[in-house]
Order: C-alpha cells, then structure tokens, then sequence
C-alpha cells in the first residue's frame, strides 16, 4: 500500500505549546494492538494490520472538521486525537466502536488537544483560553474536567495516563516561574513531582512527566536528561 503524507502545515496551536518540545506521535505510530495510524490531508486513517492474513483495509474513521491527528491508540483499538478546523481551532476527539466522538470543551475554552488515552478509554490532554491559558484536561468517558495547574499558572498539559487514572504532564510552578513535572489523581489531585521524590538531588530539577506505566513507574525529562521514577514499595 502506498503511503502519501502531506506537506506540514502551520500548526494553530497557542504560543506555549510552539516553542516547546514533546514526545509526540508523528505522522504514523504503532498502538499495542498491532494497529497502525496515520496523518493524511483530510483524514485519520488506521491501517493495514501488521498481522492480517486476508490483509483487509481497515476503514477512514474520518474528521470532525478540515484533518486530524491521531495521537495514542489503546489495546481496544480505541484512538485519542485532535481534529483541526478552517480556523486553525483543534478539538480534542476519541474514536471508539466506529464513531468519533467530540469530547467537548470547558466554558470559555477555545480550543483542546487530545495527547493520550489509557484502557479505559479516558483521554487526557490540554485545553486552551484566548487569554493564552493552557490547563490540562481529563475525559473519563462522559465529560471533561480540568486537573489544575501547579500553584495558579496558566500553563499545565497531561501528555499520559495509566490503567488506574493516574495522569502526569508538566505545569508551570507559579512561584518559581519553571515548568515542573506533575502527577494526578482523582483522590489527591494535581502534585509537584519535585516536592514528593525522595532523595531528589538538589541540583535535578524533574521538568516534564512524559510517560506512566500501569505499575506507577514515570519517565521524567529533567534539566539533564531522562529520568525513571519508580514507586515506593
């Protein structure tokens, strides 16, 4: 099967978000389940299975406006991603049983990008304001609620989460004015992952969570490179 990827366009997304660096899908990337998804001009399209013996195509699953991004697949064949409209404004969808699903938005929110789903099927990302704001966001399925910022800045984003909900991301610390890394869950909320590793050196700073295991393991980018953050027994 031939496979045609477009020229990158210029990405609407806020000024925040432009100048920093995240791991991102790309333009194809494999999920568990041996699914296989890509960015064409129009649409998200999952494709050929690695492992089909009668190498069926699977169908578009399409947009909800101008092209869209697929951004994590989970083993259910679930998709988290954003589609973009003629305005630039993305919004955060999640494709299941063959339908794609608008995950809404907060009230006065403009725009959200779905980044991660786990099992489940609850995606996390970041909404964003047109004052600039940027606030990380879970759906669990039926809404969506914002997890918070480290302190009251405007900025966090949610970037993965395990089977048990328990979400990591970055956000910037109001008092030191830094990006930090920050854990989340449904019972304790939004923490600074700095201020709960034990041990931490002083001179580490933890910057961005980037990645959790279902056993709680978090890989972490730091002001020195990559990290592993196991929990406590």
């Amino acid at each position: 099967m031939a496979c045609l990827l477009p020229r990158r366009q210029r990405h609407a997304r806020p000024r925040h978000l432009r100048r920093r660096q995240f791991l991102r899908a790309g333009d194809q990337f494999l999920g568990p389940g041996g699914r296989l998804c890509l960015r064409t001009g129009r649409r998200l399209v999952p494709r050929l299975p690695l492992r089909c013996p009668q190498r069926r195509a699977d169908p578009d699953i399409g947009s909800l406006s101008v092209s869209s991004l697929a951004q994590d697949i989970n083993e259910a064949g679930q998709v988290a991603g954003y589609s973009r409209d003629a305005d630039g404004v993305l919004r955060a969808f999640r494709y299941s049983g063959g339908m794609l699903q608008d995950l809404g938005l907060p009230p006065g929110a403009r725009g959200s990008e779905g980044r991660a789903l786990n099992a489940a099927g609850h995606v996390v990302g970041y909404v964003y304001y047109p004052d600039n704001r940027i606030v990380a966001f879970i759906h669990d399925g039926s809404s969506i609620r914002e997890l918070g910022t480290l302190g009251g800045s405007r900025f966090s984003d949610a970037v993965a989460i395990n089977a048990s909900g328990l979400v990591v991301g970055s956000s910037v610390q109001q008092k030191a004015g830094v990006e930090h890394a920050f854990a989340w869950t449904a019972s304790y909320g939004m923490v600074d992952l700095n201020a709960r590793v034990k041990d931490l050196p002083k001179d580490v700073v933890l910057v961005a969570g980037l990645a959790v295991a279902d056993d709680g393991a978090i890989v972490v980018r730091t002001n020195g490179g990559l990290g592993l953050l196991r929990p406590r027994k």
